[in-house]
């Protein structure tokens, strides 16, 4: 069936190029050069159909390069669909792995996980620069334009690295917003 339908993509696509292989069959190819150099030429038939030939030649081809672009386009689109999809995945782990770390900052009675945080963050900040470019990772350490949080954290080291948790949390929900298909 795929067949039937490029053969017949095609032959659309050459018929709409007729414009490449009608002229030397409809109109005497030499008529304006005769008129104009005021000579009386007669061209053999063989001239007028190979005149054709290559018309139809030329329009083949560039019916065929139309389709060839649109295929790769369509394969480019699929594959930038698949990245997107993988980019969300990623990020919704990061997400939760820096919930699990926010909830961690929660509880004073064990020190706050700043190792953890630190290599949670030094590894997100990797895959952006990898996946993206570093203008990902200045966003992703911007503090500006998140909404301010409220929580009820007395020691200063657990409500500061909860402070940085959020802030780095709040980028990449935002970083996902922008990549949806």
């Amino acid at each position: 069936m795929e067949l039937l339908e490029s053969i017949f993509l095609f032959i659309r696509g050459t018929f709409k190029r007729a414009q490449w292989y009608l002229p030397p069959l409809l109109l005497d190819p030499f008529d304006i050069a005769e008129k104009v150099f005021q000579m009386k030429y007669v061209i053999p038939q063989w001239i007028a159909w190979l005149l054709f030939g290559l018309g139809w030649f030329l329009a083949m081809a560039l019916t065929y390069h139309e389709l060839r672009v649109e295929r790769v386009k369509l394969e480019k689109q699929l594959n930038d669909k698949a990245k997107k999809k993988a980019a969300r995945e990623t990020l919704a782990i990061y997400l939760n792995e820096g919930q699990v770390l926010k909830r961690q900052c929660a509880n004073e009675k064990e020190a706050p996980p700043g190792d953890e945080a630190y290599e949670w963050a030094h590894k997100v900040e990797h895959w952006l620069e990898k996946e993206f470019d570093k203008s990902y990772v200045t966003r992703f350490r911007n503090t500006a334009d998140v909404p301010m949080a409220m929580n009820s954290i007395f020691s200063t080291p657990h409500r500061d690295l909860w402070g940085s948790i959020h802030t780095r949390l709040y980028q990449l929900g935002e970083f996902l917003k922008e990549i949806r298909d």
